[in-house]
């Protein structure tokens, strides 16, 4: 590939949304958001459309990871706990929110668990994505929306996680955490 694909394809703009209103007493907090460039959302949304990846993906983090690749997972999920729990009144459950969880990612854990030999094939081909979009260190942009502002380059770069929302990202996440 052209060096300039890997600075496109991995590249960011960089959001600041708000969280919350604040009330009278607690300041403004902002969450960044990073988003990826047009042609990276069309790529990732083509690769992960095909079903017979969906399935494998589903297949390769069940039991542990039911959500994934799953349409209306969640949902589903819930259905399932609600009947087992009408069912065994001896089970209980409890929820666990990871705080900052895709920007904590490994990028590093993404990219080893998609080289695994136990990981299925189809899943392993998508290594050389993975290495395009989290492998180098991410520029990071700010500025050029609709305000006029001018797209300015940030002194970083975005060198963990995996972005939240990207059509790629659950999948990323999800395997860097699956255990082997």
């Amino acid at each position: 590939l052209p060096a300039w694909f890997n600075f496109v394809f991995s590249s960011v703009r960089l959001l600041a949304l708000r969280k919350r209103a604040p009330s009278a007493d607690e300041a403004e907090d902002a969450r960044p958001v990073g988003i990826s460039c047009a042609l990276r959302r069309a790529v990732t949304k083509a690769i992960f459309a095909n079903a017979s990846l969906k399935e494998t993906f589903a297949g390769h983090l069940a039991p542990q990871q039911l959500g994934v690749a799953v349409a209306a997972g969640a949902t589903k999920l819930i259905i399932g706990l609600r009947e087992l729990l009408d069912a065994e009144l001896s089970f209980g459950i409890f929820t666990l929110d990871i705080s900052n969880a895709f920007n904590s990612v490994s990028r590093a854990a993404v990219l080893r668990q998609l080289s695994d030999s136990s990981v299925p094939g189809e899943i392993r081909a998508l290594a050389r994505l993975a290495h395009a979009t989290l492998g180098p260190q991410a520029p990071v942009f700010a500025g050029g929306g609709s305000g006029g502002a001018p797209l300015t380059q940030l002194p970083f770069r975005s060198s963990e996680g995996v972005q939240q929302g990207s059509v790629e990202g659950s999948y990323f996440f999800a395997v860097a955490i699956q255990p082997a």
